[in-house]
């Protein structure tokens, strides 16, 4: 009886443990018009990436490894203030539209 109670126990503690735990894909959000989008970033070097789509420059900061890891990124602005997008192997600001 007391083998029973204790498996018991241990499947529920366990199923309580497992809640939630689900995979998270990291790397899809929501646009303005509440469609899922998605953003897939190409390493240049350590510290700068590029959306495959945009094309579009981010400083990509993280601390720790894998799954655990956090971090944030934030758009490469040149040094005249544009945003810039990675073109031919080479970072180029964006021209400004008039």
């Amino acid at each position: 009886m007391k083998k029973i109670l204790f498996i018991v126990f241990s499947i529920a503690i366990m199923s309580c443990m497992l809640v939630g735990c689900e995979e998270k894909e990291s790397n899809t959000y929501k646009d303005e018009s509440d469609t899922q989008q998605s953003a897939v970033l190409v390493d240049i070097n350590n510290i700068l990436s590029y959306d495959n789509s945009t094309r579009i420059v981010y400083w990509y900061f993280k601390d720790g490894a894998g799954r655990t890891s956090t971090g944030f990124m934030s758009p490469y602005i040149s040094k005249d203030g544009r945003y810039c997008r990675y073109e031919k192997g080479k970072i180029v600001p964006i021209k400004r539209r008039e």
